[in-house]
């Protein structure tokens, strides 16, 4: 008995470091009036549409127009929808 409980104790500690996933979030800011490269560890850009392409996820204040071509990427808590 204390053999196959040993067993089990074994397959599930394998089951489980095989389950855990590593999640890596790089933050991206676009900002044209910042000239640094970096802000809080973040990477800086000014160009809007290099920084449309590398995001797979967009969080804004507000939707915007020019946001309307990558409306799938964007989260946003605008209640009254300014676009």
């Amino acid at each position: 008995m204390q053999r196959v409980f040993l067993s089990l104790v074994v397959v599930v500690v394998v089951v489980v470091v095989v389950v855990v996933v590593v999640v890596v979030v790089v933050v991206v800011a676009y900002e044209p009036e910042l000239t640094e490269d970096t802000f809080f560890n973040s990477k800086v850009l000014s160009d809007f549409e290099e920084f449309k392409k590398m995001t797979d996820v967009i969080v804004s204040n507000r939707m915007e127009i020019a946001l309307e071509d990558v409306v799938d990427q964007v989260y946003t808590r605008d209640l009254f929808g300014s676009v």
